[in-house]
């Protein structure tokens, strides 16, 4: 869950979307309660190492393997921005609360607290993490196998425009 909520708190970091609601008291106590039972505060660290990913690519490929030094550098500046921009700022919960705002009621959300706060929801939680996580590698490692299928596809589909091209061409 907090990889796709990070990855729409960058869509809408990078276009400046956010709209600032005048969202009723309740309603951000229970979305404050269910982002705690969801681990929210771990998206400034799981920002920060997209960002230092980004920062460190253009590096290695020019300059080649980044000391890890440097690494932790580039990490813990990021994370201190992140911490900054989005935690003191309130910048994160205010993202969060006009999403959730937007997407469901007072009721849904204290529907959504209390089942993340049952036993069942605790366990859903920590097996959808998981099961996020170990689908993303299992379909790396699956995508790795496309590359022969895709080779051959194209193969056999230009062998095909080469043939119309080539009656095209014997027709003038």
């Amino acid at each position: 869950m907090p990889s796709r909520i990070l990855i729409l708190i960058l869509g809408i970091i990078l276009t400046g979307t956010v709209s600032a609601r005048n969202i009723p008291e309740d309603k951000r106590v229970e979305i404050d309660k269910f982002l705690a039972l969801t681990g929210a505060s771990q998206l400034t660290n799981l920002m920060a190492n997209a960002l230092t990913r980004q920062i460190l690519q253009p590096l290695e490929q020019k300059y080649g393997p980044v000391d890890p030094a440097m690494i932790q550098v580039i990490f813990s500046e990021a994370k201190t921005i992140m911490y900054e921009e989005f935690t003191l700022n309130n910048k994160l919960n205010d993202i969060f609360y006009d999403l959730y705002d937007e997407y469901f009621t007072s009721d849904q959300m204290k529907e959504l607290v209390r089942f993340y706060s049952s036993p069942t929801g605790k366990i859903a939680q920590r097996g959808m993490q998981d099961i996020s996580q170990r689908s993303m590698v299992e379909a790396k490692k699956h995508a790795t196998t496309l590359g022969p299928k895709i080779q051959q596809r194209l193969v056999d589909r230009l062998d095909k425009i080469g043939l119309v091209w080539e009656q095209a061409e014997a027709e003038k």
